[in-house]
């Protein structure tokens, strides 16, 4: 799948060229805005749909990075008060070993933030194909 350009609406006539964008080899590739041709879809569950797979592909992970660096370095903070004895005292290795927490968590909420949209993305495939069946 080629790369699009952000502002560029990518149009989909079919149910095949939307699994397409779901597959897992495309998880990384910039897809930009995606409009719905799909014949059998009405006009409020077309809109509906491509909001949804809008903001599917333009996940980024950002929210669960949040949520991942937040958690560790509290985890991080309080094993480090209770390990000092009640007085925080910061040296290089507490300050490298927390920057490397940082890291860890980063790419971990990242990826973790691209799969969880990227399954979404692919139940929701599955949903739009059910409804063009019905």
């Amino acid at each position: 799948m080629e790369n699009i350009n952000a502002n560029q609406a990518r149009t989909i006539h079919n149910i095949s060229e939307l699994a397409e964008l779901a597959r897992w080899s495309n998880l990384l590739a910039i897809v930009g805005n995606v409009k719905l041709e799909l014949p059998g879809l009405t006009k409020e569950k077309k809109s509906e749909y491509e909001n949804l797979v809008g903001m599917y592909t333009h996940a980024c992970g950002c929210e669960e990075v949040r949520i991942f660096l937040v958690s560790l370095l509290a985890i991080y903070g309080i094993r480090l008060y209770l390990n000092s004895g009640g007085t925080l005292v910061f040296g290089w290795s507490e300050f490298g070993t927390g920057f490397g927490l940082m890291c860890v968590g980063a790419v971990i909420g990242k990826l973790f933030g691209l799969i969880r949209a990227r399954i979404k993305l692919r139940a929701l495939v599955t949903n739009i194909g059910l409804d063009l069946q019905a």
